[in-house]
């Protein structure tokens, strides 16, 4: 029988730290954030957790991806909360699970994609830029309210659109 392990139960933490995130705002935007950057480290942890320890597994790979996946929801949600952005913010959220859907009428998407680190930077930008957006939201309101801070997340929104045209690409074209 295969244990949960400590890599996986990291992951949880951050699945949860990503719900309470939402939770604390707006009141409490300042923990939020630190929350959420907590959320960040330690998703380039529980990976290497797992490797150290011997408990990679496929579950822990969907695991850390569906993880992730929810936190950036809920990250995109955070925005429209702090009047950061408007819904197209949600896009953020959205692109894995639109990406699924896609790949239900496009059976070339499921296909397995080669390790990418422009897909690992690209992830992690736009996450970063999420949870500044939500930190300047809290130390500046009045630039949220002006739309500047909208620039953020627009350029991981831009970045993530790239990431995600370049896979289906590939996928694609070795048909």
């Amino acid at each position: 029988m295969t244990r949960f392990g400590l890599a996986n139960t990291v992951t949880s933490i951050r699945l949860l730290g990503g719900l309470i995130v939402l939770a604390l705002l707006p009141a409490h935007v300042l923990v939020a954030t630190a929350l959420a950057t907590l959320c960040l480290i330690l998703d380039g942890v529980d990976g290497r957790i797992a490797r150290a320890r011997g408990e990679a597994s496929r579950f822990g790979a969907w695991f850390d991806n569906e993880a992730d996946a929810a936190v950036t929801v809920v990250l995109s949600i955070s925005l429209i909360v702090l009047h950061v952005a408007g819904w197209w913010v949600l896009l953020i959220g959205a692109m894995r699970y639109l990406y699924l859907l896609a790949s239900l009428a496009l059976p070339a998407l499921r296909k397995p994609l080669p390790f990418s680190q422009a897909r690992r930077v690209v992830g992690l930008g736009q996450a970063i830029l999420l949870v500044a957006a939500v930190l300047a939201a809290g130390v500046f309101p009045r630039l949220a309210a002006s739309g500047w801070l909208a620039v953020l997340p627009a350029i991981g929104l831009i970045a993530l659109l790239w990431s995600f045209a370049r896979d289906a690409w590939q996928q694609l074209s070795a048909e």
